[in-house]
Order: structure tokens, then C-alpha cells, then sequence
């Protein structure tokens, strides 16, 4: 959960329990198990990647969420884990990855340029709050 936490949303953040992460994320009928990537600092996970399937399309994968604690960032590691990804899904003979980002986040969206990720499709949200 610290890996998003501040993560730009719409709204505030609300934690969900160990056991609604496990249900949600690792066993999401599309997860890639092999292609789930974590980062260990010494007996503590500091960040994680991961690629879903894209249903009926076999050679596409989706990139999930990449993101790593507060007190590591900088330091490499959120690339690092996007390259494992990527490696993962030229390895596999897929030919596309698609993921999504918000606007705000600068430090994701330049990591995605690295690697070649392109924008083609750009949304605007919107909330009031009453």
C-alpha cells in the first residue's frame, strides 16, 4: 500500500487490507505470476512491477502498477523493475505493452518515455465534491 499512496488520484487514498490486495492483485485471472517483479532492501520489499494478459489479445500484455516506498525513489529502482517487464514480454515474443499513468506523475511518465511507451490516448476526469 506505501508504493501508492501518493500515487495522483482523484479523491483520497484509502488502503485496502492485506487480504483485498491478494484477492484483487495477485489473483486477478490476467496476472502474469512470472512477470511479477519485486524489490527487496534487505528483509524489506521496497517496490514491485507486474504485467497482466490482455483478454483476446495474445500478444499484448498490460503493465500494472510500478511503483516503489518514498524513502528509495531515485535511486533506480522503479526502472530497473520497468526494464525486468519489458525484457519479460520481449522474451515471451509479445509485441505490445500498454499501461496508463496520471498526467501528474512526471517521474512514471519519464521512466515509460525510457522505454518507449508512447501516449495515444489522453482522458480528463473530473470530481466535485459537495
Amino acid at each position: 500500500m506505501e508504493t501508492g499512496a501518493d500515487e495522483p488520484r482523484l479523491g483520497v487514498y484509502t488502503p485496502i487490507s492485506r487480504e483485498q490486495f491478494v484477492d484483487s492483485e495477485l489473483h486477478h485471472p490476467n496476472l502474469v505470476p512470472e512477470a511479477y517483479f519485486l524489490a527487496k532492501r534487505e528483509d524489506r520489499y521496497v517496490g514491485h512491477s507486474y504485467l497482466r494478459r490482455v483478454p483476446g489479445q495474445p500478444s499484448a500484455l498490460h503493465q500494472g502498477f510500478t511503483g516503489t516506498r518514498r524513502e528509495v525513489r531515485g535511486r533506480g529502482i522503479a526502472t530497473e523493475l520497468k526494464r525486468r517487464a519489458v525484457e519479460y514480454a520481449r522474451a515471451s515474443g509479445v509485441e505490445s505493452i500498454d499501461t496508463s499513468n496520471d498526467s501528474l506523475n512526471q517521474a512514471m511518465l519519464a521512466i515509460n518515455a525510457k522505454f518507449g511507451f508512447e501516449r495515444f490516448d489522453e482522458r480528463v476526469f473530473g470530481e466535485r465534491t459537495v
